[in-house]
């Protein structure tokens, strides 16, 4: 079948001609005893066929009357169907990969412009490139990203899809702590556990940018630009969001405002790397009984920490900087990120204390007929999320003090 709107209708008209000869001749054949269940369902079943095929037929029709529904019109998107290959290559920025149309995706959009319609794609969480400059005549370079923070929070912790506008899990509220040892036929005493059902809003974090389609047509990756550096605003955005959201609607609840979170901020000057050490400690012991797994640190703490010399000026956390070493401190790993502000750390166990609830994943939707009058394509980037902490008291922040 050919895909232009023409023979798209032909087809859903033919289509609607086949299902009517097979109810007739259901009808024909129970002309004198009451329809059996399974011709009552297909009878059912092809009204609705019918009904959907000489919809699709007539907005088919309408789209070819006016003439605007080609490949051509797609390829005004910056989108190539005539070249057969992998997807849009991509620039990746950590752990995030790029946005990838690939050639099912494509037909996809190429179906949606021709039923004129937008349609969605779900986008990889991917790193960006920056835009071409309109006024170089020729771009066949590959863009360069617009440099953001590499790390996705996100990352570093659990997460369960949902399916409502709300995310509920349970937080303990009091210990099973009852137990103790028993005489010959005495009574055995009563724990009495508890948990307290904490409920988060689902939130959407979204934002858009409108294309000229001059642009697209002139710069065939352009689309696959503008996808990939609103995916990475979108997840810098969620990067604040679930690390200092501060609970106002629309907002999130982010883990620095999350409420039983631990803090340690030492009353005289002390090495950063002690501080972390005291973090470490106040997890494993009452109240929290955990083991911290994640040091979240700025860079330039960081530096600080791997700088701090003894008496005798030596290196203290690293003593050969010309050896490759991992990135960790106490053993647990440690993760550099601007989110997080110099001059403070996190120590978490993120496994117990993290959840992120995802009800909508990143994606992107390209709606070509909204700005049309414009000659504008806009680019829709969203997604809806929820933060929660399971066990608050898996959470321990710091505040350094250099004595300074």
């Amino acid at each position: 079948m050919g895909t232009s709107p023409l023979s798209i209708a032909r087809h859903s008209l033919a289509h609607a001609r086949e299902v009517r000869t097979e109810l007739r001749a259901i009808d024909t054949a129970a002309a004198n005893r009451p329809y059996t269940p399974d011709e009552q369902a297909r009878i059912e079943t092809g009204i609705a066929d019918i009904a959907m095929a000489e919809a699709r037929a007539d907005a088919q029709l309408r789209i070819a009357e006016r003439g605007n529904a080609t490949a051509d019109g797609l390829r005004a998107l910056g989108l190539d169907l005539d070249t057969p290959g992998p997807a849009f290559g991509g620039r990746s920025i950590g752990g995030i990969a790029p946005v990838a149309f690939t050639d099912d995706t494509l037909h996809e959009l190429h179906e949606a412009y021709q039923e004129g319609r937008a349609h969605s794609v779900h986008a990889e969480t991917r790193a960006v490139s920056a835009a071409p400059m309109a006024t170089i005549p020729a771009y066949n370079t590959s863009p360069y990203p617009y440099r953001r923070e590499p790390v996705r929070l996100a990352a570093l912790m659990p997460v369960q899809t949902v399916e409502a506008t709300t995310a509920t899990y349970y937080t303990a509220s009091a210990a099973a702590s009852a137990a103790a040892t028993v005489a010959v036929g005495a009574t055995k005493p009563e724990s009495t556990p508890g948990w307290q059902a904490v409920t988060v809003p689902v939130r959407k974090i979204a934002h858009y940018s409108d294309v000229p389609t001059e642009y697209l047509a002139d710069f065939p990756s352009f689309a696959q630009v503008v996808g990939t550096e609103l995916t990475a605003g979108l997840i810098h955005a969620e990067n604040g969001q679930i690390l200092t959201g501060n609970g106002t609607a629309p907002n999130l609840t982010g883990l620095l405002n999350t409420s039983g979170i631990l803090t340690y901020a030492p009353g005289a000057a002390e090495d950063y790397f002690v501080s972390v050490l005291e973090g470490i400690t106040m997890l494993r012991t009452p109240t929290a009984y955990t083991d911290a797994d994640t040091v979240l640190l700025h860079p330039t703490d960081w530096q600080t920490i791997l700088l701090t010399r003894d008496s005798e000026d030596g290196m203290i956390v690293h003593h050969n900087p010309t050896e490759p070493s991992a990135a960790t401190l106490w053993g647990k790993r440690v993760v550099l990120t601007t989110a997080v502000t110099a001059g403070t750390a996190v120590v978490a166990n993120m496994a117990d204390g993290t959840l992120v609830f995802q009800r909508e994943t990143p994606r992107i939707t390209v709606d070509p007929y909204s700005q049309s009058n414009k000659n504008l394509v806009r680019f829709i980037c969203e997604e809806r999320i929820a933060f929660g902490s399971p066990r608050p008291s898996a959470l321990l922040t710091i505040a350094f003090n250099d004595g300074a």
